[in-house]
């Protein structure tokens, strides 16, 4: 369903169906559904342009470089309160973030001239400070 509704959005907000990445998601679908939905896969599979029934089409293979993340959404947060969110590497350190956290202008602004009691750092999901 989730690469449905990535289709169709796709479809709906810009690339439009002639878009190659459309194509390749409907064949998928197509493959995918083969399983629950013979008939409305093969009927898929034909207006596709692709003769052989979508039965002895292969798998789709998944290439394993592609599902690598280049950068992470981080949240930090003031007493459980989100303050402010940045891009960041997904194998940052938590001393890293941390020091992210602290040098971040609107943390800095939120914090004043308190001292912070603790400090709870998930990298590289999100940094907690606790005042």
């Amino acid at each position: 369903m989730e690469l449905v509704n990535a289709t169709r959005k796709a479809i709906d907000t810009g690339c439009g169906p002639a878009d190659p990445a459309v194509r390749e998601a409907t064949e998928i679908v197509a493959i995918s559904l083969s399983l629950i939905a013979p008939y409305t896969s093969e009927e898929m599979w034909e207006k596709l342009g692709h003769k052989p029934s979508v039965a002895l089409a292969g798998w789709p293979t998944v290439d394993p470089a592609l599902l690598t993340q280049d950068s992470v959404t981080a949240i930090f947060q003031i007493n459980g309160k989100i303050k402010s969110r940045v891009e960041i590497s997904p194998d940052i350190s938590d001393a890293e973030l941390e020091a992210m956290a602290m040098a971040d202008e609107v943390v800095k602004a939120e914090l004043g001239s308190q001292t912070p009691n603790k400090v709870i750092t998930k990298a590289p999901k999100f940094v907690n400070i606790v005042i």
